[in-house]
């Protein structure tokens, strides 16, 4: 059985509260932090556009083991050069602003 609901005194208001935009906007994108990476790589290795398994962990701060772990399990992304996997400064500087599980 419907019901008739009274909402007597009820006041709506039409201009939802003021929003406090006092903090600074700041928005770094992860694109722009990737890119920076890149560029400190480049200036601190010698402009290694392709690390090897030894320099990438090096570089990384990681055993090597746990380096071709993650390889294997498809973690880290490589590229061949012959029977060498080489890791690129893209993926590299991924691996540092976002990191590995």
């Amino acid at each position: 059985m419907a019901r008739k609901v009274s909402l007597g005194n009820l006041k709506m208001n039409p201009t939802p509260p003021a929003v406090d935009n006092h903090l600074p906007e700041v928005v770094i994108h992860s694109e722009d932090k990737i890119n920076e990476t890149i560029q400190l790589l480049l200036n601190t290795n010698n402009k290694i556009l392709n690390y090897n398994i030894k320099q990438a962990s090096q570089t990384l701060g990681i055993s090597e083991e746990f380096l071709r772990r993650r390889i294997t399990a498809g973690k880290i992304k490589t590229i061949n050069f012959g029977d060498k996997k080489m890791i690129t400064i893209f993926e590299i500087a991924r691996i540092l602003n976002t990191g590995v599980e």
